[in-house]
């Protein structure tokens, strides 16, 4: 049997780790009451018969040469004393890779824990289950679950068999190199940043994970609320990077025809999406750009591999798109009394934004990073940072994006407590944060009233709807005022003090942290950020200066340069 071309690629890389378990998925399935042992073992015995996808085994022949061997998944029951006993043993599952070797590339487990507690737990390799195939699970288990306790008949029967789907299947189409290097600014990509980590890399047998949770009034009135979430997270990504555009990668159940939307299998897919985000656009708008450019990748029905084969400037990049984002609108919801719990959502090259659970109540964000590009710190950060984003932007989806500030409120304290006295705070004259404004305003702030007025990204011009440091001229000689503003078509607005964030090439620092790195060196120091972001330090006469400028630049932000006074 020949594997689904949406299958191939996730099967062959287990061939590259053999023995990393970076490419199960697991997910658990709870019952909202107390549940029939018998009755729940005999409707998880029936689903592993019908989900055939599940009892898949693979050989890989040779290149390209993918063979899958059918069979059922096994089934099992355990019980647990508690709930550290059961999450232990869950992870012991998701940490056991799948081998290629025939065997059944997925199992279930009806678990039982005190307290009366009870569910069922689905492993599986991503090449035979995606998240959609996880829906179909719970859905059935819980007809057939509903029926075993009442004694009714099972009920028929609901999925499509994995010949037909197969039968369905369609090749690859050519890469059209013209359309994708356009689409996705592949003639500016390489070389620059789309990603919030650094570097490229394989992904890691374990993630670092984060999860918080929403509240969006009225979120649920707006039917077309998870390109809103996407269009959100692309705004994020480039407000974080310091760019008008971001490039990310769009989780897609492709699911249109019946035998893909009843047949569990692996058919998902990941598109890249480049959205260009103008300085006046609300998210709305920004969810219309993401759904056009989503629409326009989806015809061409071309694999990530693929593309990464026949696009010049992704083999420089090293990557297609920067985070990846999956909306999830049925996982945390309830289902004929079952509630469904992720516990690992598969590989992850880069990191992953999964956002999930019922708009009426509350959405769940989870953010899963590969830990050889984030420490658990820097998914902390994204996670609280994202989240807050997304809660103001949500809000009011028809507010202009460019006047809702990133940083949170805690955060624009501290960085106003260790910039210290501030000689760069504007004057009372100064516009507010997002407000328009014009040179003669800017320098009047500056206590430089008529002075010419600069506004640059790294000694630049700034780009329109890019924010830049601001320095005024005048026969006194050039100052940094402190002051960020982006250039518009219209004119200039105001963003803020340069003590909360300066742009550099490829993205932003913020000057809180530089001068909290550079004052546990313990020495003097000063910060300029006229061309770029600079740290003198003055060590005193018993300082090893070498050692600590080292120190100091070790630990600064990328883009920050030291230099000994």
């Amino acid at each position: 049997m020949h594997a689904l071309l949406s299958q191939k690629a996730l099967l062959e890389a287990q061939l590259a780790q053999p023995d990393s378990p970076a490419w199960n998925i697991v997910m658990t399935a709870w019952y909202s009451g107390a549940a029939d042992p018998t009755a729940l073992l005999r409707s998880v015995e029936t689903l592993a018969v019908e989900a055939e996808s599940l009892g898949l085994g693979v050989l890989i022949d040779g290149p390209g040469e993918v063979r899958l061997v059918p069979g059922v998944a096994p089934v099992a029951e355990r019980r647990f004393a508690d709930r550290t006993e059961f999450e232990a043993w869950l992870a012991a599952e998701r940490n056991r890779p799948f081998r290629a070797d025939g065997t059944p590339l997925g199992h279930l487990t009806a678990v039982h824990v005190a307290g009366g507690r009870s569910g069922f737990v689905v492993v599986a390799h991503h090449g035979v289950a995606d998240g959609y195939t996880g829906r179909l699970l719970v859905a059935r288990v819980a007809e057939l679950y509903a029926a075993a306790t009442t004694g009714a008949a099972a009920p028929p029967r609901t999925f499509g068999t994995f010949a037909a789907l197969a039968a369905e299947g369609a090749p690859a189409e050519p890469v059209d190199v013209d359309f994708w290097t356009t689409g996705l600014g592949g003639d500016v990509v390489a070389g620059r940043e789309i990603s919030l980590g650094r570097g490229i890399a394989v992904p890691a047998p374990r993630v670092v994970e984060a999860q918080t949770r929403i509240r969006v009034p009225g979120l649920a009135d707006r039917p077309h609320w998870p390109a809103l979430v996407m269009a959100a997270t692309a705004a994020y990504t480039a407000r974080f990077l310091g760019r008008d555009d971001a490039v990310l990668g769009v989780v897609v159940a492709n699911r249109s025809t019946t035998a893909e939307r009843s047949t569990p299998a692996q058919l998902m897919s990941v598109v890249p999406v480049r959205v260009v985000i103008d300085s006046e656009d609300t998210l709305d708008d920004v969810a219309e750009h993401l759904t056009d450019g989503l629409a326009a990748g989806r015809k061409r029905r071309n694999r990530a591999e693929d593309l990464m084969s026949a696009l010049p400037f992704a083999w420089r990049a090293g990557r297609l798109h920067g985070p990846t984002v999956n909306v999830v609108p049925f996982l945390g919801t309830t289902v004929g009394g079952w509630t469904t719990e992720v516990a690992a959502w598969g590989p992850v090259e880069d990191c992953m934004i999964i956002v999930s659970g019922d708009p009426d109540t509350d959405l769940c964000v989870t953010l899963t990073f590969n830990p050889d590009l984030y420490s658990a710190a820097e998914a902390r950060e994204h996670t609280d940072r994202l989240t807050g984003w997304l809660g103001r932007v949500l809000t009011d989806p028809g507010r202009r994006l460019d006047v809702v500030g990133l940083l949170t409120d805690d955060e624009r304290a501290v960085h106003a407590a260790l910039a210290g006295p501030a000689a760069t705070d504007p004057a009372p004259s100064a516009p507010r944060w997002g407000e328009p404004t014009t040179a003669a305003d800017l320098a009047a702030a500056a206590g430089r009233p008529g002075a010419r007025v600069t506004v640059t990204v790294g000694g630049f011009d700034a780009p329109f709807g890019r924010p830049g440091v601001v320095t005024v001229s005048d026969g006194a000689g050039t100052v940094d005022t402190g002051l960020l503003a982006a250039p518009t078509p219209e004119g200039l607005v105001f963003r803020g003090l340069a003590t909360d964030r300066v742009p550099v090439p490829g993205g932003y620092v913020e000057l809180g942290e530089v001068r909290a790195v550079a004052g546990r060196a313990g020495v003097e120091f000063e910060v300029s950020v006229r061309r770029g972001v600079r740290v003198t330090l003055y060590p005193g006469a018993g300082d090893d200066g070498r050692a600590l400028a080292e120190q100091v630049r070790a630990a600064m932000p990328p883009g920050v340069s030291v230099r000994l006074a």
